[in-house]
C-alpha cells in the first residue's frame, strides 16, 4: 500500500521546509475549469527522498494561504520540461513574457488578492503522487461560476446586462469574462513565483476546522 499523507493539522516549519519549497514545480491542471497545481506530473528527480517531497507539498499549501509577496516583476527558470511548458495555457494565451525556459511575470495586487481568497487541495494517491492545488471547479470560492467569486475579491462589479436566472442581478460583460479568464491563467506562472519568493516565518501552524480548514499560524 502506498504511503499517505501524514494524518494530522498541525505542521512545525523550519526555514529549511521552506526552502525545499522552493523547487517544486506548478503546472496548469486540466480538469473542470482548469486550475494551477504544485505536482510533479513529469515524476523527475528533485532531488529529496519521497518523505521530503510529500512534508514540502504539506508546507507548500500553508505557504500559499500565508505566505507574503510583494507586487512586482518577476522571473524564473522554468522547471518544466520545453514541451510540457508549451502546452500551458498562460504560454498558449501569450499572458506572460516567455523566452526558452524563462519566464516573466508581472505579479499584481489583483492577482496576489486571488491567491489569498484561492481554494486549495491536497492531492494525496500515494508515494510521489501528491500535490496541491487550487481547486478547479471552485478556484476562489463556493459559487457556481469562479468569475463570481473573483469579482467579490477583486472589487469588480458585474457590468453586462440582467441575469435571466436572477433579473435583479447582472452579468458579466465579454471583456469582463476575458479579463477574469486571463487572470485566472496567470495565476500559475504567479504561483511559481510565489513558491520561489513568498516569505513565510517559521513556526507552528494548525488547519482549523480540522481535516477541510485552512492553516492558521497556532
Amino acid at each position: 500500500m502506498k504511503e499517505k499523507l501524514e494524518d494530522g493539522d498541525s505542521l512545525s516549519i523550519t526555514a529549511a521546509d521552506l526552502a525545499a519549497v522552493r523547487e517544486l514545480p506548478v503546472m496548469w491542471s486540466p480538469t473542470e475549469s482548469g486550475a494551477p497545481a504544485v505536482y510533479d506530473f513529469s515524476k523527475k528527480n528533485l532531488n529529496m527522498s519521497t518523505s521530503a517531497y510529500r512534508r514540502a507539498m504539506r508546507v507548500a499549501e500553508v505557504l500559499i494561504q500565508l505566505g507574503e509577496l510583494p507586487p512586482g516583476h518577476y522571473e524564473y527558470d522554468s522547471p518544466l520540461d520545453p514541451g510540457d511548458l508549451a502546452t500551458q495555457p498562460f504560454v498558449q494565451h501569450r499572458l506572460a513574457q516567455v523566452s526558452g525556459n524563462r519566464v516573466a511575470i508581472d505579479a499584481t495586487d489583483a492577482h496576489l488578492k486571488l491567491m489569498r481568497g484561492a481554494v486549495t487541495n491536497l492531492i494525496d494517491d500515494g508515494g510521489r503522487d501528491t500535490g496541491v492545488e487550487i481547486d478547479p471547479k471552485r478556484p476562489y470560492g463556493d459559487m457556481t461560476y469562479f468569475e463570481i467569486d473573483m469579482s467579490r475579491i477583486l472589487g469588480i462589479p458585474a457590468e453586462g446586462p440582467p441575469r435571466t436566472d436572477y433579473p435583479e442581478l447582472r452579468d458579466f460583460t465579454k471583456p469582463q469574462r476575458q479579463k477574469f479568464r486571463e487572470l485566472h491563467e496567470q495565476m500559475e506562472p504567479v504561483l511559481q513565483v510565489f513558491l520561489k519568493h513568498a516569505t513565510l516565518a517559521p513556526g507552528h501552524f494548525v488547519r482549523s476546522p480540522r481535516g477541510y480548514g485552512r492553516w492558521h499560524r497556532g
